[in-house]
Formats: structure tokens, sequence, C-alpha cells
């Protein structure tokens, strides 16, 4: 337990590395909770708004996540998408459940275009607006938030 600590804490630290050597801080940021380290990516560096393709840059930066995940291949993780509260309503996306939903789908799929990493080791996730870091009830509020992706490595029991 104690070298899986160490595991995620070295990559936690690389990870801070890129993010701050790419001016990549007010999209990026790093939390490590216990034997879980989780990357938040804001949705505006991933996707423009009521969209689910990945920017191009944001390919960039997906592929070199994949690489540092070669680190931890005990490790499952989990790719999470989020929305704000604004409705969607159409034909590609008739709620926030759909769009986040494929966020993650999108986003994992470019993680595992890297062969080196164990696709059993990957889910998706979509938690809609539920899941905010702000206030979605101000424009402002749904400007900070939510996370566009958050990558989880909890440990993985025996």
């Amino acid at each position: 337990m104690k070298k899986e600590q160490q595991d995620l804490e070295k990559l936690k630290k690389q990870l801070d590395k890129y993010i701050k050597n790419n001016g990549l801080t007010t999209q990026l940021s790093t939390k490590l909770n216990y034997s879980q380290l989780m990357i938040t990516i804001r949705d505006n560096a991933l996707f423009d708004s009521g969209e689910a393709v990945v920017k191009p840059e944001a390919r960039k930066l997906a592929k070199e996540i994949s690489v540092m995940l070669q680190q931890v291949p005990g490790y499952d993780i989990i790719v999470s998408g989020h929305t704000d509260n604004v409705p969607q309503n159409n034909m590609k996306y008739p709620s926030n459940w759909d769009l986040s939903s494929d966020r993650a789908l999108q986003f994992m799929k470019i993680l595992l275009l890297n062969e080196s990493l164990d696709p059993k080791r990957f889910m998706s996730i979509g938690y809609s607006e539920y899941h905010p870091i702000a206030n979605n009830n101000t424009p402002d509020g749904r400007a900070k938030k939510p996370p566009g992706r958050s990558i989880h490595y909890p440990q993985v029991p025996g």
C-alpha cells in the first residue's frame, strides 16, 4: 500500500510539472486523496460548448496523459464527463446526461489509442450537471465548472 501511495505521489508530481511547464494551470488540476489521484480538466479546455468532440489541441494533452498512465498499470481508470446545467435538447444530445457520457467516452477513446494501456482497466461515466465544483445558478459559476474530465486512479484490491 505504501508503494502504491508513492507511485501516485510520483505521478501527481509529473502531472503537476507538465501542467506548469505547458501553461495549463487554469485548465488542469490534480488532487491526491488517499489511494485516488484525480485529474480535473475544465471542459472548455477539451470541448466547445454543447459538444463532445475533443478539440485538436486537447488531443495532444490526452496522449501525454496516456503515456503517464503507463506508469500505473495496476490501477483502474475512471474517465468521467460533466456538463453545466444549461439544458441540452437537440437531436444529438437530448440531455446533459447524453452529452456528459459522450464527453467521457470520447476522451477515453483517445487515451486508449495508446496500445500499452489495458482497456479492461478503463470505464467512462457521465455525471451530467450533478457534480458541480461551483454554483450552477450564475454565469460565473457555470464558467468555473464543471470539470470536463476526472481521471481517477482508485486502488485495485489485492
